[in-house]
């Protein structure tokens, strides 16, 4: 092993680093991986999991219901469980950080930006459509 804390410029340092070259790869088992760095890009066959997910803790909607949403002048939605109904318009369901998008929402309000209204819901921010 070179002494490093002999090295005097970024030239002896460049001279020393040409000698090396890539690493031989080979295959292994995964079980085997632990502690190895990949010699090349692994890009997973379907998306993990298949299905749109929160990002956070709130209300799934449709965007165009809430469009224009503020505090002064919040849009009132119906509050319905998710499961395993599909969203129509004018209805909200709550969703937790991870939890699978209900069919017919395409956005999630955070739960801060909503407040209770007896059986409805008043979102007071606009949110834009999710991407799937």
């Amino acid at each position: 092993m070179p002494d490093f804390s002999k090295l005097k410029s970024p030239a002896e340092v460049r001279a020393l680093l040409r000698g090396f070259g890539p690493l031989a790869t080979e295959s292994v088992p995964v079980a085997q991986a632990h502690g190895r760095v990949l010699a090349e890009d692994f890009v997973a066959a379907a998306a993990q999991p298949e299905f749109t997910r929160s990002t956070m803790d709130g209300f799934a909607v449709r965007a165009a219901d809430v469009a224009g949403a503020t505090a002064s002048a919040p849009r009132r939605l119906t509050l319905v469980e998710a499961e395993p109904l599909e969203l129509e318009a004018g209805q909200a369901a709550p969703i937790n950080t991870g939890g699978a998008v209900p069919e017919g929402a395409d956005a999630v309000v955070m739960i801060e930006r909503t407040r209770p209204a007896g059986q409805a819901l008043e979102v007071l921010a606009a949110v834009g459509r999710q991407k799937t």
